[in-house]
């Protein structure tokens, strides 16, 4: 479906669906912030060094090449203020709640 989400999610209220909601990683998305990205300014984003896909548990192998490896998550001044406009933005579309987890990539920070 290539519709806005404000769309879908009045789609499926239409369908008698009450309440419709997202599932989100603790990192905003499941490989963080693009780092081409206009939210990388916006929110002072930085490259933190992960794990490498093929990498067994246990820490970080450095050198990484440029861009392996690599998560743009908000700087701590400006996180609060990335999740409030993420969750206001949800809530526009007509998101009523969010599952939150780190299941995809906390495993990966060493």
């Amino acid at each position: 479906m290539k519709a806005p989400m404000n769309e879908v999610v009045a789609s499926l209220k239409a369908k008698g669906i009450e309440e419709v909601g997202v599932w989100l990683t603790l990192q905003g998305y499941w490989i963080s912030i693009d780092g081409s990205s206009p939210l990388v300014e916006k929110y002072d984003c930085s490259p933190y060094k992960t794990a490498s896909r093929d990498q067994p548990r246990g820490g970080v192998n450095v050198p990484l090449n440029p861009g392996e490896g690599e998560q743009w998550l908000p700087s701590p001044e400006k996180a609060a203020q990335f999740w409030l406009d993420w969750f206001t933005e949800m809530k526009s579309w007509g998101i009523g709640f969010v599952k939150v987890s780190p299941e995809r990539d906390c495993r990966k920070f060493g």
